[in-house]
């Protein structure tokens, strides 16, 4: 579960998916989401920030400010503070009290953790490498865990300490044999893109998970925010999941043909998203407007009106 935590410490999964992938009841699932909410920092593992405020608030004994969090909402967004006074019989000056309670709070309690030298020490899970036409799969090496125990007479905390390395090496092993087996499928997928640099295939979530017999949610976590090398660069693993338009274009093509159309396209009459859709049309590539919008955005091309400015200047 605690793997499971977002980049802020928040968790949001899907807890019906969550209770099937560890088999547990939903009482087991409660009861132990409530215990990781005693860790520190105070806060981590609610659903989203103001959930992560409840908890911080309640640790804190600061009753009053919960309870205006929990069930003034409303007020609170329309900062009508008359309301909240009244209804909890309290003087107008104290609401004012309970809210320094609130803004003392952390909403993203794990914050402090994500610093900017922590996001520049990703590293490859693997690299792939071209040989004689075939693709292969090379592990990085992280370094090698082992465990070295004399045979001798162990005290209770000493065998306690010791199951918990053997516990933590099995799971860091069987954690990187599931990377390599679902990025085995995964690269398989992909095998035109790396050898003969065509376009990505439609290939999503579903289809790995179908094909490995893990569910959607652990190939989603397992892969999530990994990286692989290919000729001395490094990319996301998630680039390689290529989801299909309505009427079954790839993202990939549809967002290489955007790039082409634009290029070439007449510098003082720019193409409209409306006209891209056309134009894709008669490449038998087939995406709505919107779509279009949203690909043209990610590819941080500006509309026609922006693009015609900058090229007058």
């Amino acid at each position: 579960m605690i793997e499971s935590l977002d980049s802020h410490g928040f968790f949001n999964q899907d807890i019906q998916t969550v209770l099937s992938d560890l088999k547990c009841t939903k009482a087991q699932f409660e009861e132990t989401l409530s215990f990781i909410q005693t860790f520190e920092p105070i806060g981590v593992a609610a659903k989203n920030s103001i959930d992560s405020l409840m908890i911080q608030l309640k640790t804190k004994g600061n009753t009053v400010a919960y309870t205006i969090l929990k069930d003034y909402s409303k007020e609170l967004e329309e900062k009508d503070f008359y309301t909240i006074s009244e209804s909890l019989d309290i003087p107008y000056e104290t609401v004012f009290d309970e809210l320094a309670h609130m803004q003392e709070c952390n909403p993203f309690p794990c914050s402090e953790y994500d610093t900017e030298s922590t996001t520049n020490l990703a590293l490859p899970e693997f690299t792939i490498e071209i040989d004689d036409d075939q693709l292969k799969i090379i592990p990085k090496e992280m370094g090698n865990l082992s465990l070295h125990c004399e045979e001798v007479k162990l005290s209770k905390e000493a065998k306690k300490y010791l199951n918990e390395a053997k516990f933590y090496i099995d799971s860091i092993n069987r954690r990187n044999k599931t990377i390599l087996l679902l990025a085995n499928i995964l690269i398989t997928h992909q095998k035109n893109y790396f050898l003969f640099q065509d376009d990505l295939k439609e290939c999503t979530l579903k289809e790995i998970a179908e094909e490995s017999g893990y569910s959607i949610s652990t190939v989603s976590r397992t892969l999530s925010d990994k990286y692989y090398e290919f000729n001395n660069h490094m990319y996301p693993v998630k680039d390689l999941f290529i989801s299909k338009t309505h009427k079954g274009s790839s993202k990939d093509s549809i967002q290489k043909a955007i790039q082409l159309l634009i290029e070439v396209e007449d510098s003082e009459n720019p193409l409209q998203d409306e006209e891209i859709v056309e134009e894709l049309k008669n490449m038998e590539l087939y995406a709505s407007r919107r779509t279009i919008s949203k690909y043209r955005k990610e590819l941080n091309i500006p509309n026609s009106k922006q693009r015609k400015k900058a090229r007058l200047y």
